[in-house]
Parts: C-alpha cells; sequence; structure tokens
C-alpha cells in the first residue's frame, strides 16, 4: 500500500544503542486505509491527518531505508486481523467422529496470510485427537476422533494472522454436535480361525441384517498403542504380532452407526487364547499381600469341594459315560476348519487338538447364542451370557429333567385354541393365542406387543402312551436350547392338562415349500434378491445350530417356516419323524427313516449324519427355493436316486435359476463330505450376494473389471454330461474350461497387476496355477487383498 507521506524519528540509548522509542509519522492515508489499535491522531490539518505509533526496533531495522519502514509502518497502522470463519458447519457425526469444515472469513484483515486454530470447549475433552495435527491449520477441513458416543460437545474455530495478536477480541465460531448413541448390534462369536508365522486370522458372526455393514477390528498389545483396520468381511488378519506378548482383540460394527465392542478375546502367539485377567489393567499376584494370596487359596480349596459334592449329586440322574451312544462322527469332523491338502500342516495341527477335544466342548460368550430368559431358567448374568453347547435329552435318565432344564411349564389357561391349520405325527397343529397376564416370571413379556399374543401350538393325541408323550416333548427339549433368529423359538409346554402342548412362535406364511408353491401358481414374482436373502437366513441358522453341536438331520424347504416378513426360520427338532405324505418318502435302514431325496450319500450307505450331511441337504433346498417347490428328483424311485447320485449325476439348474446359486449347489454336492463348504463359508458367500445382487447372475466365464469386482474365471469349473437312462441333467466331470485368460489379464481386469511379481515368485505363472492355492497360501505369500480371495470363494 502507499503512503503520500512518511517520515519516523529515531531515538537512542547510550548503552546498547538500540532504539526504545521510534516514532513514525503518517501524513494523509491512502483510500480504503484505517488505523488500528496503538494508533493515536496527534494533529489535523485541512486536508491531512497525521498518526504516530511507538514500537521498538533493533538497531538493523534502523538502518533500513525510509521507503522500507514506511512499509512496514503500513502494515502496524492498516493492517489487522481476519474476521470469524465463515458458514461453520459439522457433518458426518457419529458415535466417535466428526467432521468440521468452514470458509473463509469475509475480509482478511488487509493481509493475504491466514490460518486457523481449533478448541475444545465443552465435553469430555481429554480424549479428542485432530486430523490434520498441526497447530495451525491452512485447510478448512477438520476431522476429530476420539469423541464419546451420545455427548455433547462444543469447539471453537479461530481465523488467525500475523497481527492477530494485537486484538483484544479474537475472531472465532463456536459449532455445537451430539455424538450418535451406540446401535444395538454387536459382534458375536468372536473367535481365531487360525494362526500364521507373525499374526493369525480372527472370525466372528455378522449381524441379521441384509444391508451392507462394515467392521472395526482393534488389536492391542499389552503395552503399546492400538491399532485399528476396518473392513466388510466377517473375518479379518492381523499381522506384524510380538510372540511373547498378549494382544487385545475387540470388534465392533456399524450398521447405521457404530455399535458396541465386543466382548474382548486375548491371544498370545506361541500360546493361544489367554485369559482377560492377563490384560494391562490387571495386577500381578506378586504385587499382592500374602495374607490375601493365603485367603484366596483357602476360598479356593473350599468353592472347589462343594463344587466337587454338587457334581456327584447332580450325576445320580444321568448316565455314566459308558451307556452313552458313540460319539457322532460332526462332534471331530465339523468343529474346526478343513482346510486342503495344500496345507495339510494346517490341517494336522488342528485335527491333533481337536482329538483330544472334550465331548462338549466350551465357546466363547456370544449374546446372541444363549437362551433368552423366557426359555425357563431364568438364569441372568454372567452364566446366562456363556455360549451353551447342544446336549442331548437323551442322555438324561430321567426324560422329565431336561424338560425342566431347558423349557418353561405354561399355565393352561393362558393358552387358547383358535383354529386347526395343520396335522403331524403326534396330533394337530393350531393356531392360537397366549394371555400375557396369565404368565409367571418365567416368560419375559416383553417379547409380545399385544396382552394377547398369536403362537403356533402342537398337540399331543389324548391318550397317547407315556412314550408317545417323551418322544413328543423331546422336540422341546431341544428347541428350548436354541436362540437365534433364524430358529424357530420356543415358547414354553403346556404339561399339566391334556392335551399336551407345545408353544412357539407363530409363522403367517407357514412351510417353505408351501409359500414359494402358492406364488407360483398365483404368479406373484418373488425377486432373486429376496430369495437369495432368505436362504441366507436359513444358512445362518444352520451355521448356528453346526457352532452350537447339532445335526439336523432332515434339513428341507418343508421344514423352514416363513413370518410375515419373509424372515426365514429352521423348524423341526424332532429325532422321530414320522411320514403323513406318501409323496415325501424316507428310505429305512436299520435304526430310523431318512428322506433319501435331501440325505447324503455317507448318511444314507453308512448312516454318518454330520453337519457335512446337512450341507449336502442345505443344497438341496437351495434347488428346492430355486425352483419353487418342486420336488427334487421329480418322480424317480429311491433306489434310482441313490444310484444315480453314486453315479455321480447332479440335479441341473432350475429354469432361470442364477449360476451362482447353481455353483453353490454344485459345491455342497460334493461326493466327498471333506470337499464340501462349511456353512461359515455359506454364511459367507450368500452375505456378498445379498451385499452386491447383480453378482449372483455373473456368468463364470465372463470377466468384470474393477478391484473389488468378484472375478467371473470358472478356475474349476465343471463340465456335464448325461446320466445313461437318464431325462437329462449335469454329470459331475473336473474339467478346466478351453479358454482361460492370462494370469496379466485376470489380474488387469482386477486392477491388481501390482501382485504378478510377487505371484511369480512363489511359482504362479497362470490362472490353473493360481486356482490350486487357497486363502491360506496368499497369506502365507503376503497377498491380502478382496480381489485375489475371489477367486476362491466357489470352487
Amino acid at each position: 500500500m502507499s503512503l503520500d507521506y512518511c517520515h519516523s524519528q529515531h531515538h537512542y540509548t547510550k548503552a546498547n544503542r538500540q532504539a526504545t522509542n521510534v516514532q513514525w509519522e503518517v501524513t494523509k492515508l491512502s483510500e480504503g486505509m484505517r488505523p488500528v489499535r496503538g494508533v493515536r491522531l496527534i494533529r489535523k490539518r485541512r486536508g491531512q491527518e497525521a498518526y504516530t505509533a511507538h514500537v521498538v526496533l533493533d538497531s538493523i531495522g534502523l538502518r533500513m531505508n525510509r521507503l522500507i519502514e514506511c512499509v512496514h509502518l503500513t502494515e502496524i497502522l492498516i493492517a489487522e486481523g481476519p474476521n470469524h470463519p465463515s458458514h461453520l458447519h459439522a457433518k458426518d457425526v457419529d458415535q466417535s467422529s466428526a467432521v468440521l469444515e468452514w470458509e473463509e472469513p469475509s475480509s482478511l484483515g488487509g493481509r493475504r496470510e491466514v490460518w486457523y486454530e481449533w478448541e475444545c470447549s465443552r465435553g469430555d475433552c481429554s480424549t479428542v485427537t485432530a486430523t490434520p495435527a498441526d497447530k495451525k491449520l491452512m485447510s478448512r477441513t477438520l476431522r476429530l476422533s476420539g469423541l464419546k458416543p451420545d455427548t455433547e460437545y462444543s469447539f471453537n474455530i479461530f481465523a488467525k494472522n500475523s497481527v492477530s495478536k494485537f486484538s483484544e477480541t479474537p475472531a472465532y465460531r463456536v459449532v455445537d454436535i451430539r455424538t450418535a448413541p451406540l446401535t444395538r448390534y454387536v459382534v458375536s462369536g468372536l473367535r481365531v480361525e487360525s494362526e500364521q508365522k507373525d499374526g493369525i486370522t480372527l472370525a466372528w458372526l455378522a449381524p441379521a441384517v441384509s444391508r451392507r455393514v462394515k467392521y472395526e477390528i482393534e488389536m492391542e498389545p499389552k503395552v503399546g498403542k492400538p491399532i485399528v483396520a476396518v473392513t466388510e468381511h466377517t473375518y479379518h488378519t492381523s499381522l506384524n504380532m510380538n510372540p511373547g506378548v498378549p494382544y487385545r482383540f475387540r470388534v465392533r460394527v456399524y450398521v447405521d452407526g457404530w455399535g458396541e465392542w465386543s466382548e474382548p478375546l486375548w491371544y498370545e502367539l506361541g500360546r493361544g487364547i489367554v485369559q482377560q485377567h492377563q490384560g494391562p489393567e490387571t495386577t500381578p499376584l506378586g504385587a499382592l499381600p500374602g495374607w490375601v494370596v493365603l485367603m484366596a487359596m483357602v476360598l479356593f480349596v473350599l468353592v472347589l469341594g462343594f463344587l466337587f459334592i454338587l457334581c456327584r449329586r447332580k450325576t445320580h440322574n444321568r448316565k455314566q459315560m459308558s451307556d452313552l451312544d458313540v460319539l457322532d462322527t460332526y462332534k471331530q469332523d465339523t468343529m474346526t476348519p478343513d482346510y486342503s491338502s495344500g496345507n495339510r500342516q494346517f490341517a494336522e495341527a488342528f485335527r491333533s487338538g481337536k482329538l483330544n477335544a472334550p465331548l462338549i466342548p466350551s465357546y466363547g460368550g456370544s449374546s446372541v447364542s444363549q437362551p433368552p430368559p423366557y426359555y425357563g431358567s431364568g438364569v441372568t448374568g454372567a452364566a446366562a451370557s456363556a455360549f451353551k453347547p447342544y446336549v442331548d435329552p437323551t442322555a438324561y435318565e430321567d426324560p422329565n429333567q431336561a424338560l425342566v432344564e431347558f423349557t418353561f411349564d405354561i399355565d393352561p389357561a393362558a393358552v387358547f385354541i383358535t383354529e386347526v391349520i395343520g396335522g403331524g405325527e403326534f396330533g394337530d397343529v393350531c393356531k392360537g393365542g397366549l394371555k400375557r397376564s396369565m404368565l409367571g416370571g418365567g416368560i419375559a413379556n416383553s417379547i409380545f406387543d399385544n396382552e394377547i399374543d398369536v403362537v403356533a401350538i402342537k398337540t399331543l393325541k389324548p391318550g397317547s402312551s407315556a412314550k408317545a408323550k417323551a418322544d413328543f416333548l423331546l422336540e422341546a427339549s431341544i428347541m428350548g436350547q436354541f436362540a437365534h433368529q433364524n430358529v424357530i423359538r420356543l415358547i414354553g409346554v403346556v404339561t399339566r392338562s391334556e392335551p399336551v402342548m407345545i408353544v412357539t412362535e407363530f409363522m403367517s406364511n407357514g412351510s417353505l415349500d408351501h409359500f414359494l408353491r402358492g406364488k407360483d401358481a398365483r404368479g406373484e414374482e418373488l425377486g432373486w434378491p429376496r430369495i437369495v436373502d432368505m436362504l441366507r437366513g436359513i444358512a445362518a441358522g444352520m451355521k448356528y445350530l453346526t457352532d452350537k453341536g447339532y445335526v439336523h438331520r432332515d434339513l428341507a424347504a418343508r421344514n423352514v417356516l416363513v413370518d410375515a416378513e419373509l424372515n426365514c426360520k429352521i423348524a423341526d427338532f424332532g429325532l422321530s419323524r414320522g411320514v403323513d405324505d406318501s409323496a415325501e418318502q424316507e428310505y429305512t435302514t436299520n435304526g430310523g427313516k431318512i428322506p433319501v431325496r435331501w440325505t447324503s450319500p455317507e448318511a444314507i450307505t453308512h448312516r454318518k449324519f454330520t453337519a457335512a450331511s446337512d450341507v449336502w441337504s442345505f443344497g438341496v433346498l437351495v434347488w428346492e427355493v430355486c425352483s419353487f417347490g418342486e420336488r427334487p428328483y421329480w418322480d424317480w424311485t429311491n433306489q434310482k436316486v441313490i444310484s444315480e447320485i453314486m453315479l455321480g449325476y447332479r440335479l441341473p439348474a432350475p429354469m432361470d435359476c442364477p449360476v451362482a446359486l447353481h455353483r453353490l449347489m454344485l459345491w455342497c454336492w460334493r461326493l466327498d463330505r471333506h470337499e464340501r463348504p462349511t456353512f461359515a463359508q455359506i454364511l459367507a458367500i450368500l452375505e456378498k450376494y445379498t451385499r452386491n445382487p447383480d453378482l449372483v447372475h455373473v456368468d463364470n466365464v465372463a470377466f468384470t473389471a474393477g478391484r473389488h469386482a468378484t472375478s467371473t474365471v470358472n478356475i474349476n469349473a465343471n463340465s456335464f454330461g448325461q446320466p445313461t437312462g437318464s431325462p437329462g441333467g449335469p454329470m459331475l466331470s473336473n474339467v478346466l474350461p478351453s479358454s482361460l485368460p492370462t494370469l496379466d489379464e485376470f489380474l488387469r481386469s482386477l486392477s491388481m497387476t501390482h501382485c504378478t511379481e510377487k505371484l511369480n515368485k512363489e511359482g504362479i505363472y497362470t490362472v490353473t496355477d493360481l486356482a490350486r492355492r487357497n486363502h491360506l497360501d496368499m497369506l502365507a505369500i503376503g497377498e491380502q487383498s478382496f480381489g485375489i480371495y475371489t477367486v476362491f470363494d466357489v470352487p
């Protein structure tokens, strides 16, 4: 800025020749200039105004020529601090973070430079951190982290320049925010899937939602700062762990906001899962006084003796171990992941560990898996929160003890029947009501919306034998052990009057097969996204049952019920299954009847019912759903079904069936049960299709571009022939497609060409080489990209 006239008068001290008082006099300010604080008017003449300011400069400053002095004087006299920031607002506010944005001040005070500073003025500010972390912010966006949920905060944003320090009033704006509360979704079933050289792979259960979710994984060493990662999968591999150091792992899910952290899992490389008390907040045993340790030891011995006496009393009502049936294969073969032959060292490590496992294994805590309070026992607290494995009610010497332990006895006056809706082996299936006012304390009234709730009621024929009554109530003892959104919920039993009843939640759309046939007969459409979501629910329920150690043995569309919102729930847990409809024939062997069309070959020939045989049945169920209730294998005889399956025949894809679903069926129908997927794998695949409905229609031999697109190159494609004397259908034959892309083309389709050199070093030069590797091989190589894994989703 120019001045019409400027001069200065200098006064020096004799001691250090430093100017202690420099007076600048400015005459006739240019247009638009105005004096600021510290400048006073000394005289005013006609057409002129003179101002003076007193400052201190060193001797170097005094040697500046008059022009420079005048320019500096202009900045001091004329410039001022900027105005407050404009349009300050908050966005993307969730439970723990927020983003603040603002615009440049309306006036910069006559200077070019401006920067910003922030301040937390209200709320718990001790944990708040900012990105960027610079004290002087040059950008107009600030991300705040470390906020606490459901808490009010106030933040000040200051606008400053070099002369702001001369201003008495700071220029700032205030924004008030309130963080969102935590959602009700909590991750459960956190577990360790496998251990690598310097890390582990974690897995957990997904919440029962159909929309896309993401998870945040926190890994915190005993001493050190936590490391946070985000993923959309229900598994995550954490690397760079130090041996001998306990790590705490927690997971939370984002569904319209973050939920609470899961129960922590402590893990140490080389030792495995360690107890929570070894975490950083505990007191070492050696730091406790000696008398405290002695008292604790005495108390421990007394409690141990009491529990020993109590257990001996309880065993009088149970069968001895020698009286129990032989342990089913599933209790050994399905409790841990099944890895391919390419990683036998991992498989052998798991196998050697599980052969010595107890008959009834213990599981980690899970809020989803615990029996709710309306199941009768009324147990709460830590005991109720533990994941309880399935206990066979036939292991009790007295079946009534299992009934008391796992069910709730309802007052007969609280139940009434309105109509008969079906029939069963033991009696009628009815629709009825349950009066809330007459319920005891064993059922949580909060689960009902109305004074009278609609329920389903199974009745036992009057005059039935004691054995028939025991078999009838056996199903209730089994159902009472399950609590999952995709498993039918037991409300209670009525045993104090005739007829004996089993009361469950009412499913308005009935069985899945009748529901689908009705939709097809009426010409009503049921889109593939909805069908896939229904299958996802069934897979989630079966994974829960498998994790509990229960083998269903009769999984079929007729044994899945559908509610008003089209949620599917698994039902029919009776061990003795009769047949009223001749169309559903069963193959009889020594020891019971088998539904041949839904049963795996090893279960038919060797009576080996395992989780893998349930997977086979699930594949047939998927075929039923995709064909809208058509009967599997049509009008073939049972013997023909068995012989054709053993020869390699598999059901063809139903009309308009998506390719991906038929591939899933074929995977479930592998002859070797160890090659079939687990329900955890099936659930992960269906969840992916639920989040991305278009993937279910993608052809296997086409390409889909994009880094996160699913590769549709069918690495393990099957070519199908015709069985002798059969009307037509696929035969299993492991033949690769005639033309496969090169490895470079395949990686380019996934935007992963940067992996080529790393894969080549491991001897992977073609897509066929890549297909022979599995998830653990990729982890060993060091490639954790989502795109690579999609090759191995479905063989």
